[in-house]
């Protein structure tokens, strides 16, 4: 499955739904019945809704984030089935997730889905740069972490 938006996500719960009802699906998934008839209906998941809704799933959240899968186990979203990647140091280092980098800008309800997520790239960019040229927030370098 790839990236999908929340109305999507709505849809595929639907879907593998199929004719059960609500409540022992809602009971299933670890959710209330009022949160899934929300998100069916397109509303945004918090992040743990989202997790428990990606586990029942089966899918990769950062799949369907558009993130890699690294991210996805740092935020502890990843189906159980997923393989385990290898984190280099510097990923471990890391302070910033685009998953929830991007959650906290959507938590502003002032700012666009748009909006958040052009800020939270212009974000991990920098993040990105400051890695790839041996440094990582706080001044630390990768020779200075850990083996």
């Amino acid at each position: 499955m790839s990236r999908i938006t929340i109305e999507q996500l709505g849809v595929e719960l639907k879907r593998k739904r199929g004719e059960r009802g609500l409540r022992e699906t809602a009971k299933e998934i670890g959710i209330s019945t009022a949160t899934l008839s929300r998100i069916e209906s397109g509303k945004q998941p918090d992040l743990d809704t989202f997790s428990k809704l990606c586990k029942w799933l089966g899918v990769d959240a950062g799949e369907l984030l558009g993130c890699s899968l690294e991210i996805s186990q740092e935020m502890g979203v990843v189906a159980p089935n997923q393989a385990q990647p290898t984190i280099n140091q510097s990923q471990k280092a890391a302070p910033l997730l685009s998953g929830s980098v991007y959650a906290h800008f959507r938590a502003d309800k002032e700012l666009s889905a748009e909006t958040a997520q052009h800020l939270s790239a212009l974000i991990l960019a920098v993040q990105e740069f400051l890695i790839s040229e041996g440094q990582v927030m706080g001044g630390e370098t990768d020779r200075n972490l850990p083996a």
